[in-house]
């Protein structure tokens, strides 16, 4: 199969640091993402919660805006703008109408250097993300995998949640806020990128991030923790309507050549409704509904992770299935592999052909390394054989797994 270019990047960096990513595409709209190379993952035990915190908190508030005028000066053009948080980056996005790109930028520019951390808005929001803390402990599709993490990982920060916890963010005071504000939100440490057509892009950015101080900041990595070293399972009853088990290992980080046959397993066994698991699970024996399989990784970490929702009478038989799936991965065939590339090449092109997504992935892999190109990521694919997909089941997807189950009492 011929290799047809698909993306033509315009990478650039500013004098105080800020790097520019730029993807031309004759477009009516425009997409402003700025990322922030800071989340959970680079927290303390004293402040747990701060990077999404300080999400919320540049919405609330400028020197030039209220919060008010913050949203409304891209939503009365029909934008959108927005913002998240993983575990190891922020993002602030706006897509705007091609003829106000200028609004778009102004907006985002003045949240991230303008944002006055107000006494009163510090206390509102903290009653805010409490509220959306409760929330994800209370909805089993959000804290199945807040409870996988936590006993996954047995130092990394990954095995925190990226919201925090009740208690450190009733802790958290303006001085830290601001302190670790100035810390990560410097130019070194941000990416912009701009999805669209625009003329004099890098004068029109230099202008509007001119006056963020320059700043290193070193670029810190954790723990090397060992791949699973047993065999675990932590249950934890609920009062719910059925129950939620993830099934899962730590695998190979996204700076690996190996997370690339990852991705290449994680589509056999759940690309869809024709998938290995939806296909065992649901369509033979109709075990349950929500079936699927989760792989993120980043510079320092990784994990693979099955997720089912059934009732307690089928866990065991659900795990057993699981597990001879995960077993089945050594032997696949020829046309199995081929079938998953083609899938995961044809969806990454429908995922791209939408502008914020596309923004997104930019970031992530400038992230991973700045030298990356989103063409490769299809030719490591490609690279990938059947000799290297039987060593990664070998190595990684053994019987030292670790089971989760929030169980219907």
């Amino acid at each position: 199969m011929g290799y047809i270019k698909l993306f033509i990047m315009i990478r650039s960096k500013l004098k105080n640091g800020i790097t520019l990513l730029f993807e031309e595409r004759k477009s009516g709209s425009i997409v402003i993402a700025l990322q922030v190379n800071v989340g959970s993952n680079n927290e303390d035990d004293s402040n747990k919660g701060i990077s999404h915190f300080i999400e919320h908190m540049v919405f609330e508030g400028t020197k030039n805006r209220t919060p008010n005028e913050i949203s409304n000066d891209i939503e009365r053009l029909g934008g959108e703008l927005n913002a998240y948080t993983s575990h190891d980056r922020t993002v602030f996005y706006t897509i705007v109408p091609k003829k106000y790109f200028d609004v778009g930028i102004n907006v985002i520019a003045d949240i991230i250097q303008n944002s006055d951390f107000n006494k009163k808005a510090i206390k509102k929001e903290k009653r805010v993300v409490i509220d959306e803390i409760n929330l994800i402990h209370d909805d089993p599709k959000f804290y199945q995998f807040v409870f996988f993490l936590k006993h996954l990982y047995k130092k990394h920060p990954i095995m925190h949640p990226i919201s925090g916890y009740k208690e450190t963010i009733n802790k958290l005071t303006r001085k830290g806020i601001i302190n670790y504000y100035k810390k990560h939100y410097v130019p070194d440490n941000m990416i912009i990128t701009v999805i669209g057509d625009v003329n004099d892009l890098e004068k029109k950015i230099k202008n509007k991030f001119e006056n963020l101080k320059e700043g290193k900041i070193k670029r810190q990595l954790f723990f090397n923790e060992p791949l699973n070293e047993r065999q675990e399972t932590f249950t934890e009853e609920r009062k719910i309507s059925q129950s939620y088990l993830v099934f899962g290992y730590k695998v190979p980080y996204r700076t690996s050549k190996e997370s690339y046959a990852v991705d290449i397993i994680r589509a056999v066994l759940a690309k869809g409704q024709s998938a290995r698991l939806f296909n065992e699970l649901r369509t033979k024996r109709g075990l349950c509904y929500i079936v699927g399989a989760h792989y993120e990784s980043g510079l320092d970490y990784g994990y693979f992770s099955i997720f089912v929702g059934t009732d307690k009478k089928n866990i065991e038989i659900v795990v057993n299935i699981i597990k001879k799936e995960m077993k089945r991965l050594k032997k696949l065939n020829d046309k199995e592999i081929k079938e998953a590339k083609t899938f995961i090449e044809g969806s990454f092109v429908i995922e791209n052909e939408d502008p914020k997504k596309l923004a997104d992935n930019l970031l992530f892999w400038n992230q991973i390394d700045y030298k990356f190109k989103l063409d490769d990521y299809i030719k490591n694919i490609r690279k990938i054989t059947r000799e290297d997909i039987k060593n990664i089941s070998n190595k990684y997807f053994g019987d030292n797994y670790l089971l989760t189950i929030l169980k219907q009492v």
